[in-house]
């Protein structure tokens, strides 16, 4: 008991931060994965920024080299952000690493990084993100969020995929690699894609689990093997990396997800009407190979659980979630 309540009084102090006044809290983040984008557009899985300021694409980590930029509203928590490189520099693209990032304004309407324009930062680390991205018909997955998903079955559904060919989205233990459900896709975009998990596999009891979903291709037998080659950007595998929550299965308390199919083509890798990445505003594992053995890089780091790929506003989510949690076996434990 005396663990539980220290880790719900660590939460309540992290979430008062976030409860406070935007302008105060200063809590500024952006998520953002490997990509491969068709016309230069780069999509942010998520992200927060405090007051109105840019999101940003640089060519360099030092954020130096502008290669796209555009306002960004404090208009909350938003998922599938975009940014779109300037057509000088996507004419020369090839696929390299870009570093996306939130910058502030000075309200003088004139965008002026490095100068009246700084990268935001949150507890000293910077709101940006490296991404491996590359030029190419759109391969892209997002499913990271403000707040970890709550899975109260082996059922995941992940919010977009987009595949340039027939292929596979393969959902993955963050930390090890291991393999725990895929769905065969068509080409094209496509949205509430559920994922069938091996429950025994993904889940020990209650609690938040790290997660990846990667992207590959299909020898045309429309079943996932380790042979089926990731869909790549700057030899990084196209993937997303989120939180899921599980708990309350004896109880019943588990908020209800939504069961959606497999999801529905919308288009075949390029922008359509369906895939314009509207905002929306919402509430290192070691290298792997398709078949998660060490080989093809997947993409970020993941110790702590706050590294690339996974936000900052995410992982003060995700620790209230634990601190709940734990309080909630301590009264169980008193109920017997």
């Amino acid at each position: 008991m005396q663990r539980s309540g220290a880790l719900v009084l660590a939460a309540l102090l992290v979430l008062s931060l976030v409860a406070v006044t935007p302008a105060s809290a200063h809590i500024n983040d952006v998520s953002a994965d490997a990509q491969v984008s068709p016309d230069g557009t780069v999509v942010a899985e998520s992200a927060y920024v405090a007051s109105d300021g840019w999101i940003a694409v640089f060519a360099d980590a030092d954020h130096t080299e502008v290669l796209g930029f555009r306002k960004l509203a404090a208009d909350g928590f938003q998922t599938d952000v975009t940014v779109t490189i300037d057509a000088e520099h996507w004419a020369e693209f090839d696929e390299r690493t870009v570093h996306v990032a939130l910058l502030g304004s000075d309200d003088d309407g004139e965008f002026e990084p490095g100068e009246d324009d700084q990268v935001l930062t949150t507890f000293g680390r910077q709101a940006s993100e490296a991404v491996p991205l590359r030029k190419g018909p759109r391969a892209l997955v997002t499913e990271e969020a403000f707040a970890p998903d709550w899975v109260n079955e082996s059922t995941l559904e992940l919010r977009r995929v987009t595949l340039p060919e027939a292929g596979h989205v393969v959902v993955r233990n963050a930390s090890t690699g291991t393999v725990l459900g895929s769905t065969a896709l068509a080409a094209g975009t496509h949205e509430s894609v559920n994922v069938t998990l091996d429950e025994a596999a993904a889940f020990d009891g209650d609690g938040d689990y790290r997660l990846r979903a990667t992207l590959h291709g299909d020898d045309g037998d429309d079943t996932y093997r380790a042979s089926d080659p990731g869909v790549t950007a700057n030899g990084t595998v196209v993937s997303t990396r989120f939180r899921v929550r599980r708990s309350g299965l004896a109880t019943g308390t588990v908020p209800p997800t939504t069961s959606v199919g497999a999801g529905t083509a919308t288009g075949a890798g390029t922008p359509t009407p369906t895939e314009s990445f509207v905002n929306t505003p919402t509430a290192s594992p070691t290298p792997t190979a398709a078949d998660g053995t060490p080989g093809d890089t997947v993409g970020g780091t993941d110790t702590a659980g706050d590294g690339p790929g996974f936000g900052l506003v995410a992982a003060v989510a995700g620790l209230a979630g634990t601190a709940l949690l734990a309080r909630r076996r301590g009264r169980r434990g008193g109920e017997r």
